[in-house]
Order: C-alpha cells, then sequence, then structure tokens
C-alpha cells in the first residue's frame, strides 16, 4: 500500500467530507490570484465553525486533530484554538485521489 492510500485508508466521511471541503477551497484561492488569495493560501483557510452546539463543535475538533495527526493538514492554532488551516501536499494528494472516479 502506497504513502496516498495508507493516509486515504480508514478516513471518516466527516474527515472525507472536511478534506474535500479544503481542497475545494484552496483550488477556488488558486484560481482568483488576488492577494486576498495569495494570502489565504500563505496563511492557512480561516476557519471559524458555526456549530451551534458543543457536541457539533467537538466533534469537528476531533475531526480536524485527526486529520492533522494523519499529515493531511496543519492547523494554526494559536493559545490552542483552531485559527486557519492549511493542506498538506500528501493531504492534497489524498483529497485529489478522492475526487477520482472509481
Amino acid at each position: 500500500m502506497g504513502r496516498i492510500e495508507q493516509a486515504e485508508d480508514g478516513l471518516s466521511a466527516k474527515q472525507r467530507g472536511l478534506l474535500l471541503w479544503c481542497l475545494k477551497y484552496v483550488e477556488a484561492m488558486e484560481a482568483r490570484r488576488d492577494d486576498l488569495a495569495l494570502q489565504c493560501l500563505e496563511q492557512g483557510i480561516p476557519w471559524k465553525p458555526a456549530h451551534r452546539t458543543a457536541a457539533a463543535r467537538a466533534a469537528t475538533s476531533r475531526t480536524l486533530l485527526r486529520l492533522e495527526e494523519r499529515g493531511l493538514i496543519e492547523r494554526v492554532a494559536p493559545g490552542g484554538r483552531t485559527k486557519a488551516i492549511k493542506v498538506t501536499p500528501l493531504g492534497r494528494l489524498v483529497a485529489l485521489k478522492m475526487k477520482e472516479p472509481k
């Protein structure tokens, strides 16, 4: 099993969805090529979840942590609270593979 397949193996639906959302956001910023888009790519995708319940926030936090543990994203988290997300090169490859038709 290759590195990409190993990183993808066992991802939950929530992890897959979040990683694909991140890829979509990054691709949109790359297509724009303006100063704001370039700043976003350098600093990470701004992160401010709008969950209404503590349980939903906790579940999303665990999802981010697990993606980071797999090396698919990096959280920008000053003070422990995620402010932005950066997709790693491995994360991008995994997300692109997930987009491929099976």
